[in-house]
């Protein structure tokens, strides 16, 4: 588990506080470091706020590299340590030539929403560490986006019916 002084349960509950009035959500992991962080930062919000809400850790298989599948299933592995119900997405879908990374994107986010919906469940969490900012800045610079597409992320918004 993440540890009390690096993350005090102040700092958690500010993360975090904005689902008290929701009762079911998603959260997107890969199994890379910044979505596991919020697994874990989230399942130790849960355990001490006693939020008895619905929450399913859900981990995309693009079927791009063959070491995705062994990913979700380490992911499956520690979201049940954790207590947390877990669904591997399969992207089935034939893969593209070309601009395959942002394919991947849409193809997780259809994903996810199709799960939400199957589920009744109206918000999924995804975590972000500063390099996928900057990322998101390059990638709009270079679309041509005027000042105000250059804004990073946002912590909480609406795109494509997900909430992030």
């Amino acid at each position: 588990m993440l540890n009390s002084d690096v993350f005090p349960d102040q700092e958690i509950e500010t993360l975090f506080c904005q689902l008290n009035s929701v009762n079911a959500v998603v959260l997107a992991v890969s199994g890379g470091a910044d979505s596991l962080a919020m697994m874990y930062l989230f399942a130790r919000w849960r355990d001490k706020t006693g939020w008895s809400g619905k929450a399913i850790v859900a981990t995309v298989d693009h079927k791009l590299r063959p070491e995705a599948a062994e990913e979700a299933v380490f992911v499956a592995k520690v979201s049940a340590d954790l207590g947390l119900q877990h669904e591997t997405l399969v992207w089935n879908d034939d893969k593209p030539s070309s601009n395959v990374q942002a394919h991947a994107r849409d193809a997780r986010y259809k994903l996810l929403r199709e799960l939400c919906k199957s589920n009744s469940i109206f918000h999924i969490l995804l975590a972000h560490h500063a390099d996928d900012q900057a990322e998101t800045i390059i990638s709009r610079l270079i679309r041509g986006s005027g000042v105000t597409g250059l804004g990073a992320m946002r912590p909480v918004s609406q795109n494509n019916g997900i909430y992030r």
